[in-house]
């Protein structure tokens, strides 16, 4: 997904951005949106745990999508199972570039409702968010950014109600509830299961609980291109060791329940992956998610340059200045030859004491670039001016005004120093 940070920059204020780019680990995803969303952050929260990832979108600290290469997320299969979309209808609908796209083909060739499908498809965005809200020792990542979603149907949701939402559910599981009172200071122990901690108990157990973060090739321990021979094999075996009918010992006596809902899963994924047109089908499914992460990583640069540049603008506007910067640094490393970007760039790092240093680099880039650009000379002038650079001041400003003789920082600034002034001293930061 594109949504890159800026990169790394001589004077960034590291503490500024806590966020960025950055592995997050304290308080899990709830806090983390809950902190994004005061912010008004832009950007993908990723959250990850095993195999299975959910990527949530933000725009101005809203949420407005989410992604994930869990099967019962993708699209396809929740329409079916939402009695939107039957098989006929999403095999003539084909593979499509996003929901948009996926939702017209629907009406067009099945003649189905578009409000409901746009309905069912939102609702599915909000499941995913809460379910990622809800996951308990999630690695996290924050990658700010603009990310392009034009193909996709979006929504635009407070992140409060999806995090209370999401507490709710947390609070109403039972291994989450804090006990309210103890009437004994020896509190009772808890029930246990007598058999969790048996080690075939255990490893079966967790071998049941991944079904819902694999897909089939990886539940019957299969390469992508296994031809049908090699499926049956791997699902007898998987028979032999794990139907219900085969359990044996503590197995069959405490797991049978959980071996045939397991089981379902497999013989779901062996009868998927045996018939080609079924395969075909699960196929397309399952490469949507690397589909739309591969579609987003190949966009424009420029495009993605620019809308990073209009959010920094606006975050500029709003008195929001790490978020300026950040945008602005974002759209510098998509489009690193437009002058445009590095000299909004460096007006911004001005305003940061800590930032000068990168603020000269910048605006130096920006007459690289555009030799002509009076308004980069004009605050490169007052950068040296500030520091007592009255030669190079002078010089900078002069070239300011031979290329807009009306330039009026330009004027002020010479005002300010005087005919006579001068001083040596060819840059800011290499004064010996």
């Amino acid at each position: 997904m594109v949504c890159a940070g800026g990169p790394a920059r001589p004077g960034d204020d590291d503490g500024a951005q806590a966020m960025t780019d950055s592995t997050l680990t304290a308080g899990g995803a709830l806090n983390a949106l809950r902190e994004l969303a005061e912010e008004r952050r832009s950007g993908v929260l990723a959250s990850r745990r095993g195999s299975a990832g959910i990527h949530i979108c933000l725009q101005d600290g809203r949420v407005v999508f989410a992604t994930s290469n869990l099967l019962r997320f993708q699209h396809n299969r929740w329409l079916t199972a939402a009695g939107l979309a039957h098989h006929d209808a999403l095999k003539m609908a084909g593979p499509t570039r996003g929901t948009k796209e996926l939702v017209d083909n629907l009406v067009k060739h099945s003649g189905l409702d578009r409000m409901d499908l746009v309905s069912s498809l939102r609702a599915l965005l909000k499941e995913m968010v809460l379910e990622a809200l809800t996951w308990h020792a999630t690695e996290l990542h924050f990658s700010p950014g603009v990310p392009v979603l034009h193909e996709h149907i979006l929504i635009d949701d407070a992140a409060d109600g999806l995090i209370q939402a999401a507490e709710e559910h947390l609070e109403n599981t039972p291994a989450r509830k804090a006990p309210r009172e103890v009437a004994d200071p020896v509190p009772a122990p808890a029930e246990q299961d007598p058999h969790g901690h048996n080690p075939e108990v255990a490893a079966f157990r967790e071998k049941v609980q991944l079904t819902g973060e694999q897909n089939y090739y990886e539940l019957l321990d299969l390469d992508s291109k296994a031809d049908s021979e090699t499926v049956r094999k791997h699902y007898y075996h998987l028979a032999r060791a794990y139907h219900p009918d085969a359990l044996k010992g503590i197995l069959a006596e405490v797991c049978r329940a959980e071996a045939e809902e397991y089981f379902a899963t497999v013989t779901d994924a062996y009868n998927t992956l045996t018939r080609p047109e079924q395969r075909k089908e699960y196929d397309q499914q399952l490469g949507s998610q690397a589909s739309w992460d591969r579609e987003q990583r190949q966009q424009q640069p420029t495009e993605l340059a620019k809308l990073n540049f209009i959010s920094g603008t606006r975050a500029l506007a709003a008195g929001e200045l790490h978020d300026a910067a950040q945008f602005f640094r974002n759209a510098v490393q998509l489009h690193p030859d437009h002058g445009e970007y590095h000299r909004e760039l460096g007006i911004v790092e001005m305003r940061n004491p800590r930032w000068q240093k990168s603020a000269e680099f910048s605006l130096r880039r920006a007459i690289e670039l555009e030799q002509t650009d009076t308004r980069a000379l004009a605050h490169l002038g007052q950068i040296y001016q500030e520091n007592g650079l009255k030669r190079r001041a002078t010089e900078t400003y002069q070239k300011a005004l031979d290329w807009d003789p009306e330039n009026e920082m330009a004027h002020a600034g010479l005002a300010a120093l005087g005919a006579s002034s001068g001083s040596a001293g060819k840059s800011l930061f290499s004064r010996g």
